[in-house]
């Protein structure tokens, strides 16, 4: 999007710089040394918008790794309606299910716990 905004600023700065010139007749000097002023303004603008630019992305970007979980956190791999599932198929004992089920609950409120004291 800022490129495109510099793709459209460019050539109408230029377009401006031009009908500043043209605006003196015969091209006078103090118009012209405006029009060179107004031009490195404005590209001077333009750097520092995309210097912020880039400085947001990068921010953003490390910002989504630093609070996104661990690779060790990802879970079990299983949610309770699969290990229903699993059960009522006889894929597993009562006993399994009970102690896997138990497993992701404890560690769904262990990570609610983290996100909570991370947010306060």
């Amino acid at each position: 999007m800022i490129v495109q905004i510099f793709q459209f600023a460019l050539p109408v700065t230029h377009l401006a710089i031009g009908l500043l010139a043209q605006a003196g007749g015969s091209t006078s000097n103090s118009v012209t040394k405006k029009a060179s002023e107004f031009e490195r303004i404005a590209t001077a603008l333009g750097m520092l918008a995309l210097a912020v630019a880039v400085l947001v992305v990068i921010a953003l970007y490390i910002r989504k790794k630093l609070l996104s979980p661990d690779d060790e956190e990802k879970g079990i791999g299983f949610t309770i309606g699969e290990l229903r599932d699993m059960h009522k198929e006889g894929a597993i004992t009562d006993v399994e299910f009970d102690r896997a089920k138990r497993a992701i609950v404890s560690q769904n409120l262990n990570r609610i716990n983290e996100k909570d004291y991370r947010e306060s």
